[in-house]
């Protein structure tokens, strides 16, 4: 890598991680919390080590869309887990 495309890959996680943030919210709706928790990060993981086995930039960048496509569900799974759990508790 040369230049610039440092700052390029890691800005390009921000754009799906902002666009499919509310999607997730939608699909948590749909599935379990337990199971688009571990969908997720199971997938997060995947793009994680294809970040370490890719060797040119586009690949790179590639990876790095996928990881904020997947990390977009995590935020808000992590937040509404704990009130649908106190919800059935209290």
């Amino acid at each position: 890598m040369h230049g610039s495309d440092f700052n390029i890959a890691l800005f390009i996680f921000f754009i799906p991680y902002i666009l499919f943030e509310v999607p997730s919210n939608l699909v948590l709706k749909k599935l379990a919390p337990s199971t688009w928790l571990s969908l997720i990060m199971i997938l997060w993981g995947i793009s994680t080590i294809g970040m370490g086995l890719v060797n040119n930039f586009e690949g790179l960048i590639a990876m790095r869309v996928l990881l904020g496509l997947f990390e977009a569900g995590l935020f808000p799974g992590m937040h509404i887990s704990p009130s649908l759990i106190s919800g059935l508790i209290y």
